[in-house]
């Protein structure tokens, strides 16, 4: 009985340190696939049609430093009301040098990004949507 209860326990210490060893890999795999461009690019994002916003609803993304996205569609009763969320969306967001993407639970968008210059104000960078004319981000703040 003493030699079967000794391999049970060899079974399980080797079982508990596979696991830890394979949870750490995958962690720092996780860690390698984000890009310096997201890093960068991350934090919360205004949606504009034609460069106006709406005074009665908004659409903001958040995009988070680690890969993560939401997507708040937001509503108000009056001109003066409080935006209350009618909408929210999880997912995740990848950038390069010249692009976000953002994958949401029902959705995928592209945005590629364009250096504005506008008279004598210092240039503004816009993410334009790739499919959807005149759809474009405007960064809010920057994590």
């Amino acid at each position: 009985m003493k030699l079967s209860t000794d391999y049970c326990t060899i079974f399980w210490k080797a079982l508990i340190c596979f696991l830890s060893i394979a949870l750490s890999a995958c962690k720092s795999e996780k860690e390698l696939i984000i890009s310096p461009y997201v890093k960068k690019y991350a934090g919360q994002y205004v949606v504009e049609n034609e460069g106006v916003r709406s005074r009665t609803s908004s659409e903001r993304y958040i995009l988070t430093p680690n890969g993560q996205a939401e997507r708040h569609k937001l509503e108000k009763s009056g001109g003066y009301g409080e935006f209350r969320i009618e909408e929210l969306l999880r997912g995740s967001w990848t950038a390069s040098d010249s692009l976000i993407e953002v994958e949401l639970d029902t959705d995928s968008e592209s945005f590629e990004r364009r250096v504005v210059r506008r008279d004598s104000l210092p240039p503004d960078t816009l993410w334009i949507h790739e499919s959807v004319p005149g759809r474009s981000l405007r960064q809010l703040v920057r994590f």
